[in-house]
């Protein structure tokens, strides 16, 4: 007969492995494991979800800045029409100077001139009398 190459002691070693109710290794590493293996799952689910978090963040900032920035647009859009519109006006504006000024002069000249006919009647009525 073939010798096994099992001995006697390795038979006895996988007789109490396959029969026995505890495990395989029963050595205290094996919970600490666990949970360092739990603690770290937790870890990566938070630092996942912060990531997350962040990226949400990122995007209101960005969508709101870009809002912020088409408000400004339209802002500055504002602000150059009524520059425009100003200047407009103040071309308008001193036009309208110009007209009030000629418009003063021909007054002043034309009751100089109603002065002069009223002295020229006044003096026909004294002259009369």
């Amino acid at each position: 007969m073939q010798r096994s190459h099992i001995t006697q002691d390795h038979h006895s070693y996988l007789n109490n492995v396959t029969h026995s109710k505890q495990p395989l290794h029963t050595n205290t590493i094996v919970p600490e494991t666990k949970t360092r293996s739990r603690l770290i799952t937790v870890i990566m689910e938070a630092t996942a979800e912060t990531h997350n978090d962040l990226l949400n963040l990122l995007n209101e900032k960005n969508i709101a800045l870009t809002e912020t920035k088409a408000e400004a647009a339209q802002s500055a859009n504002a602000v150059d029409s009524i520059i425009e519109e100003n200047l407009q006006l103040k071309a308008e504006n001193e036009r309208l100077q110009a007209e009030i000024k000629e418009l003063r002069l021909k007054l002043w000249d034309a009751t100089e001139e109603e002065r002069k006919m009223n002295a020229g009647r006044l003096y026909d009525v004294l002259r009369v009398l």
